[in-house]
């Protein structure tokens, strides 16, 4: 659990302090089959920075197989 809560600190520090402006970001997460969680967006604000931050998972979901 700490390692997935570090991997999304990590995420939000990139969008938040490390992205350039007018850089285009989208986020998609993976498991069995993949999920667009937000299309290409282009970063002109921290407005467009704490969006896309909302859309990163916060839960893993463990599933057995």
């Amino acid at each position: 659990a700490d390692r997935l809560l570090q991997l999304q600190q990590a995420a939000e520090f990139y969008l938040m302090q490390i992205v350039e402006i007018h850089t285009f970001v989208g986020i998609a997460s993976f498991d069995s089959k993949g999920e667009i969680r937000a299309q290409l967006h282009q970063i002109n604000s921290d407005d467009d920075r704490k969006l896309l931050v909302s859309y990163l998972p916060t839960a893993v979901t463990a599933k057995t197989e």
